[in-house]
């Protein structure tokens, strides 16, 4: 399809009748994909180590309240890779029928040789994805899940983007969740071409994300780097002079970013600490193909002059 969003949309119409838990630093198109498809859905605080979703917290909800969730979005934040496999079995030893989306859209997309317990794995070949061919998203669902073919929204070219940025910035409530934002139809190449662009991106970025990495693994200290397993998506770094680091890496005609602000504050009021405390620390340093070897070394230049 289109948009790995899309294949959320059908999903979420197959398996409804209850509340999805979602991490609170969830990327905003997902509960805006929630929005449109009518599915009830609450935040969770995401774990201080890992940076995805507290599972004890979830453990604990689905226990006390087995009848009111139907299922859960786990989303592999900066693309992080580790084995949930546990983590969806006790999920399912508490509710059998429990739903479970593996978010994998900052992962390098793959062919898994199988769904680690999962119902449904989502990748994204869209913009800023790992693998980025601007649109793009795949599917890998589980023998006994059904994606039925439903009506496709009415896309009217209105870019996700712009309905929640202006409201994060100023971290109040969206006043309305327009229902035209979300492209759910199919990609107008065949399968076969699409896999094909994938496979001959995927061998360029991952040279170049390497390239870029051993740059900045070297000259960063290693403090402040996040550990090797969350660096394949972006570059990332945690510091306590975040925005300081930031204005200083523009002011020098470069760019980086801190993806991740809690996304909840578009939807409730209620304040989930350890997401605050990443997005008050992280900065994305890119390793994509929009950055170069010499501008990941002048960047590192940078952050040594002012840290």
């Amino acid at each position: 399809m289109k948009r790995a969003c899309g294949i959320l949309y059908r999903f979420l119409h197959a398996y409804s009748g209850g509340s999805y838990l979602l991490p609170a630093n969830v990327c905003p198109v997902v509960p805006l994909t929630f929005k449109v498809s009518h599915t009830d859905f609450e935040f969770v605080d995401i774990d201080s180590h890992t940076h995805c979703i507290d599972e004890n917290r979830c453990l604990e909800l689905l226990s006390k309240h087995p009848d009111k969730y139907k299922g859960i979005i786990f989303v592999r934040t900066y693309g992080y890779m580790y084995d949930t496999s546990s983590f969806f079995r006790r999920l399912r030893e508490i509710k059998e029928e429990f739903k479970i989306v593996d978010d994998r859209c900052l992962v390098c997309p793959d062919r898994p040789s199988g769904l680690g317990g999962a119902d449904l794995i989502l990748y994204s070949t869209g913009y800023a994805k790992y693998i980025n061919l601007g649109e793009g998203g795949i599917g890998l669902a589980a023998p006994d899940s059904w994606l039925p073919e439903v009506r496709n929204t009415v896309y009217d070219g209105t870019e996700a983007d712009c309905l929640y940025k202006e409201a994060l910035a100023e971290s109040r409530l969206m006043s309305g969740y327009p229902a035209n934002w979300l492209d759910t139809g199919d990609l107008n190449i065949p399968a076969a071409d699409y896999e094909e662009r994938i496979r001959q991106t995927k061998a360029k970025a991952v040279l170049h994300k390497s390239r870029l990495n051993g740059i900045y693994r070297e000259f960063i200290p290693e403090e402040i780097q996040l550990e090797p397993s969350f660096q394949n998506w972006r570059f990332n770094i945690l510091t306590d002079r975040r925005e300081e680091m930031l204005k200083r890496l523009f002011e020098n005609n470069l760019f980086a970013s801190s993806h991740y602000k809690p996304c909840n504050v578009l939807f409730d009021t209620r304040f989930y600490p350890n997401v605050a405390k990443l997005y008050s620390k992280v900065i994305n340093l890119f390793n994509d193909f929009f950055f170069s070897e010499e501008q990941a070394v002048r960047a590192c230049q940078v952050l040594h002059k002012y840290l």
